[in-house]
């Protein structure tokens, strides 16, 4: 990386909720995020670089296709905007309510920072998300100059509240097991709907834990998620995260709190998870480099819309286009949907590819 003499001086803390998905974000769901996104920027139409938790994390911190992810981990490179923040002379704090070491983000993600948290201590996902943010506040505490924070917390993940935030009601844990077409989501949904609302709950407090600690004006704050969340909205039987690409699984939630400008803005241009590193390594930190020495994303402020995403799983990608999703899975077989996961008859060949130019291109690199 290349880098200027002149850089800001923002603290940065990342919350990401695994599994909320982009329509949680209302007054009803996740109040006290819904009000603090009036003095924030609004990403109306985000997506995930992946459905599953290690692509998405992957696709935030380095910029890049999930298809990468055997690559990094084979080598033990840490992401571009570790290296970055290090530069910059950074203090990082890691807090993650799940473990660090599967998905492997100690070996990948986070293979250069020493004495790293790799976890939170608790029974349960509530336990652990109240550790995580226990941790934090120990952290900011501490602070004599510029921090990076990434909070990741789960309950949402495990469906889990406590009993005085179960509001929508009535309400069931899912076994997977007994799922099929038929099976009522409504019960299962309200589940995550009470964890939802006491995971904003957990937001509200990190975001106090900053004004409490006269931090919150000079820290750009982001709020968003791995994945979404599928409820058999279309009957097919899809339940959760990493069956398929529709929106349900992989358009997310993103608020940015940048500075006392940012007045409830609302962005509509199509913006992705690999855009926040290289919006932070332009804005925020200096880096030279063109954006593609480093990443597939763009600044996030750069409103020209695109014409397709890059996604991936666990062994398959996709390119998910406005109206259609070209699977292409690990033998490199095309598959070609609709955006409610249908066979479709489009079976065109266009942006096809710009995709592969991109994938030979960095593994060259």
């Amino acid at each position: 990386l290349k880098f200027s003499k002149n850089y800001s001086n923002k603290n940065i803390v990342i919350i990401i909720i695994d599994s909320l998905r982009y329509d949680m974000l209302n007054p009803k769901n996740m109040p006290y995020t819904h009000e603090f996104a009036k003095n924030a920027y609004v990403f109306k139409n985000h997506y995930s670089s992946s459905n599953s938790t290690r692509g998405g994390i992957f696709g935030l911190f380095y910029s890049l296709p999930p298809i990468y992810w055997q690559v990094a981990l084979n080598t033990g490179k840490g992401a571009a905007l570790i290296d970055a923040l290090k530069y910059r002379g950074y203090n990082l704090g890691i807090f993650a309510s799940a473990t660090l070491l599967k998905p492997e983000f100690r070996q990948t993600i986070f293979s250069e920072i020493p004495n790293l948290r790799l976890g939170s201590k608790g029974e349960t996902a509530i336990e652990r998300d109240e550790d995580a943010i226990k941790d934090f506040e120990e952290f900011i505490k501490k602070q004599d100059k510029n921090f990076f924070s990434f909070i990741f917390l789960d309950s949402v993940h495990a469906y889990l509240s406590p009993e005085n935030f179960n509001k929508f009601k009535p309400y069931k844990s899912p076994n997977y097991l007994s799922l099929s077409t038929e099976t009522n989501s409504m019960e299962i949904f309200n589940t995550y709907q009470n964890s939802v609302l006491w995971t904003d709950f957990n937001i509200n407090k990190i975001i106090n834990i900053l004004k409490q600690n006269n931090f919150f004006e000079d820290t750009i704050i982001i709020i968003s998620s791995d994945h979404g969340q599928e409820f058999n909205e279309d009957k097919d039987n899809f339940w959760g995260h990493n069956s398929n690409f529709k929106d349900y699984q992989i358009k997310i939630p993103l608020v940015v709190k940048w500075d006392n400008e940012s007045k409830g803005e609302i962005f509509t241009h199509k913006t992705t998870s690999y855009d926040l590193s290289v919006t932070l390594m332009q804005d925020i930190f200096g880096v030279e480099n063109n954006i593609t020495d480093y990443s597939i994303g763009n600044n996030i402020f750069n409103v020209k819309d695109r014409d397709f995403l890059i996604v991936g799983s666990y062994n398959q990608n996709a390119i998910v286009e406005d109206d259609r999703i070209v699977l292409i899975d690990e033998l490199g077989i095309l598959n070609f949907k609709d955006k409610k996961w249908i066979d479709s008859n489009n079976t065109s060949r266009n942006n096809l590819f710009q995709f592969f130019q991109i994938s030979s291109e960095f593994l060259s690199k």
